[in-house]
């Protein structure tokens, strides 16, 4: 497997790591009536995330 390939899986499983720890902390400083909202806009930012690594991938 080239090396690329290996880059952007570390890529994206450093994002998705970081963006659990956001979620986590997010939801203990948040209240609990917001918790449907923070979870939304976290999923949100994982799905862009993922949107931006495997486009980047594509051009790689």
């Amino acid at each position: 497997m080239p090396r690329h390939h290996h880059t952007r899986d570390g890529v994206a499983a450093l994002s998705v790591v970081v963006l659990v720890v956001l979620e986590a902390v997010a939801l203990r400083v948040t209240p609990a009536r917001d918790w449907p909202l923070v979870t939304v806009v976290l999923v949100a930012a994982l799905a862009g995330a993922a949107l931006v690594i495997a486009l980047a991938g594509r051009r790689g």
